[in-house]
């Protein structure tokens, strides 16, 4: 594969993938503060007029999960890319 294409293929993988962790996210979140608060997850919109630790506990919880899922997914991504193309998606940086 010539490296323009390559790298316009595995932006496109790396892309879907963020993608798709950010819809498991918003689902998984919902759901999770749903089960342990027993409430409806505040509205990003209404954190301004929520209570302070209402809204940071969410926050918190939300910026953790973000984080854990963009690190899987693009993980994720590379493993399948380089054992369906043979190597890795990115060239290690020459130090």
């Amino acid at each position: 594969m010539k490296k323009k294409q390559g790298e316009m293929a595995w932006a496109i993988v790396a892309g879907g993938a963020a993608m798709l962790a950010g819809v498991i996210v918003q689902r998984g979140l919902k759901s999770g503060w749903r089960a342990v608060m027993h409430e409806d997850p505040p509205n990003v919109k209404e954190l301004p007029i929520e209570p302070w630790r209402r809204a940071l506990t969410f926050t918190m919880v939300s910026a953790v999960t973000a984080g854990l899922a963009t690190l899987l997914s693009q993980r994720g991504a590379a493993a399948g890319w380089e054992k369906v193309t043979g190597e890795p998606p990115l060239r290690r940086l020459k130090r």
